[in-house]
């Protein structure tokens, strides 16, 4: 059956209060972009704020890094709205990543602040998100009281809007404890309320309330009210142009429909809600559509496109691991072979349902359960039966043609298995091969990148050192022969001064070959103590962003990152004419991803390439030989930017 789906309640209240930024920022590269040029603590802070909510749905520590870089921006900013959006946004990130304790102390100083100096949005926006604090534990008696005062706040501050976005939310928790009456109550004041508002997402809102109400009316068995208020909100979303709610808007109304026995008029919908779903490339929206197109077809008796859509469900609940889908999808799979009578694949899909229920200690239908493996067995002692009286009645005319198909089929297999062992044996020698030439090339190049390493040592300790103190010898010379002089006793002075250079250019040249604090401290620290040594050096601002997270890398590979992050500081210095470079390490799943973009002047990739020398075939080297990969990426008059990726342990 159908499973109609409501609005995230984090969603709503982020509705409700979002501070503006110029159209540029659509993206977290823009976003980034922004954050990095900033002239302002003002700006910055703003693309901070968006970094988090963009990454609260990829990357929870990402999210919190951006977070709390807004929040240290602005908890000192003279502007108290900034003080208190700062504590806001800190505050809904840690709700996202369930530390709730955080999420509490940070809500409730954003509200103090707000209240204090009359913030209204503000101070609404963290009434509904202490009140998703308390429904994210369970508490929902508690968030009710916390909505309730909300909307007092709001009635007496002539807020509206932050009234019905309060009056969603007690509704959608009085729907959580199946308390449709209430929860229908509290959708009709707040929808009635929602048409009258002025507000620029008035509309947004009605469309949310109309689902909702919707929702209600389906619990309570009125599927034509139903019908009738999902058509009116699928209309409003069109009007918006949000493809997001259009698909939510047609996958309930689709659903609605399935549930009624009117699986071709759902049909249509579900497609419609497909392709947009998978355009957005949401995976949880694409898990649900799957599934109830899986449900559809199967009741239009197409079996294979059942299977397709639930396989591609059960595909995408297992990338991003949600359990909870997994059961539901497995237990839609198997009511839909069973009504399809294929009871041995009805039991296989009842069977992972409920070993995904019992990882995530919910209950199932033990009945249901019997039932179907009931309906199983018999079918297959039917089926055993019904094998039986055909083999007898047919053995003695088959008997010789199943023999000569034995002994063909016996041939073929030996046949098969012989050419197959050979080309597996072939392919194996090929790949062992390739990685052979792989792993000599990497070894090559970074044995040239050493002996280039040693060179440039001598060739420094020549120049550099090896003229100092022999400028030295040259002082104490004439030192010896003018001893008896005494108008020239400096030349003491000159020596010693010249000889503290020669102790500096050691220490430098020492500090090239392995620098002290990639061994004290770590690679990140290296990286920004480099950083600072070549700010010192040029005029070139470099930026450095450091993950939250302890790194876990091995010696090698900290040297071998170094040195590879070391020669593209060099060459930016070199050749790119850059103002700005940003060296921004982050974590993605097992892989240390570390993004190095500067604002030099690039170049036009369809005229030319960066010159595959020693010093980028060595960077390629040294991260090959970590398992990991090097992108380039460059546009005429817009940088060069670099993308190292290496597995590491978390």
């Amino acid at each position: 059956m159908g499973k109609i789906y409501t609005s995230c309640l984090l969603l709503i209240l982020l509705l409700s209060h979002r501070p503006t930024l110029s159209g540029q920022v659509k993206s977290i590269d823009s976003l980034k972009q922004v954050a990095i040029h900033a002239v302002h603590d003002t700006t910055a802070m703003r693309a901070y704020y968006f970094l988090a909510y963009a990454y609260s749905n990829i990357s929870m520590d990402s999210a919190l890094v951006y977070a709390r870089k807004c929040f240290h921006l602005g908890k000192n900013s003279t502007y108290v709205k900034f003080r208190c959006s700062a504590n806001q946004v800190l505050g809904t990130m840690y709700i996202y990543a369930a530390q709730n304790d955080s999420a509490q102390f940070y809500l409730e100083e954003a509200r103090t602040l707000g209240i204090a100096n009359d913030l209204t949005p503000l101070v609404s926006a963290t009434y509904a998100n202490l009140g998703v604090l308390y429904k994210r534990q369970d508490q929902y008696d508690k968030a009710i009281e916390l909505y309730t005062e909300g909307i007092e706040y709001d009635k007496s501050h002539n807020n509206d809007y932050g009234q019905t976005v309060k009056l969603l939310n007690i509704a959608n928790l009085y729907g959580r404890q199946n308390n449709e009456e209430k929860a229908l109550k509290f959708n009709q004041e707040g929808l009635k309320l929602a048409k009258s508002l002025t507000h620029q997402d008035r509309d947004k809102l009605v469309s949310l309330l109309l689902n909702n109400t919707a929702i209600n009316h389906l619990a309570l068995g009125n599927t034509e009210e139903a019908l009738t208020m999902f058509r009116e909100a699928l209309a409003i979303s069109r009007a918006l142009g949000n493809e997001s709610e259009i698909s939510r808007n047609l996958n309930n109304i689709g659903a609605t429909l399935e549930q009624a026995e009117r699986a071709e008029e759902a049909l249509t919908l579900m497609l419609e809600a497909l392709a947009i779903r998978e355009r957005l490339e949401d995976p949880i929206p694409l898990i649900e559509t799957n599934m109830e197109l899986g449900t559809v077809y199967a009741k239009l008796k197409e079996v294979e496109l059942s299977d397709q859509h639930f396989a591609k469900a059960v595909k995408i609940a297992k990338q991003i691991d949600h359990k909870a889908l997994l059961t539901e999808t497995h237990l839609a799979q198997s009511n839909a072979a069973e009504l399809n009578e294929n009871y041995e694949a009805a039991l296989a899909s009842l069977k992972l349902s409920v070993q995904y229920q019992d990882s995530v200690d919910q209950g199932y239908d033990e009945t249901l359960f019997k039932e179907i493996e009931t309906k199983y067995e018999v079918a297959q002692k039917d089926a055993v039966l019904a094998n039986q009286k055909l083999e007898l009645s047919t053995k003695t005319h088959q008997r010789n043609l199943l023999i000569l198909i034995a002994i063909l089929l016996g041939f073929l297999t030996w046949f098969l298995f012989y050419r197959n062992r050979k080309n597996q044996s072939l392919a194996t020698s090929k790949i062992d091969s390739l990685h052979k030439q792989q792993k000599i090339l990497a070894l090559d190049y970074m044995v040239q990148g050493q002996e280039e390493e040693r060179k440039r040592i001598a060739q420094d300790l020549h120049d550099g050192l090896g003229g100092i103190l022999a400028s030295a010898r040259l002082q104490m010379q004439r030192i010896t022969k003018e001893i008896e002089k005494l108008s020239d006793m400096d030349l003491l002075k000159k020596a010693e001064l010249l000889i503290g250079n020669a102790h500096r250019e050691v220490r430098r040249i020492s500090h090239d070959m392995m620098p002290g604090a990639l061994i004290d401290l770590g690679l990140v620290e290296a990286v920004e103590d480099l950083a600072l040594d070549l700010q010192e050096k040029s005029d070139m601002r470099i930026n450095v962003i450091a993950p939250e997270v302890a790194l876990k890398l091995t010696d090698l590979q900290k040297v071998q990152l170094y040195r590879a992050i070391q020669e593209i500081c060099q060459n930016t210095l070199k050749h790119a004419e850059a103002s700005q470079l940003l060296i921004d390490f982050s974590i993605d799943q097992k892989n240390l991803i570390i993004d190095l973009a500067d604002d030099g002047k690039g170049y036009d990739p369809t005229v030319e390439s960066i010159e595959y020398g020693l010093g980028i075939k060595n960077i390629h080297s040294r991260i090959t030989y970590l398992n990991g990969t090097v992108q380039t990426t460059a546009q005429q008059g817009m940088g060069v930017q670099y993308r190292i990726a290496v597995p590491i342990e978390k």
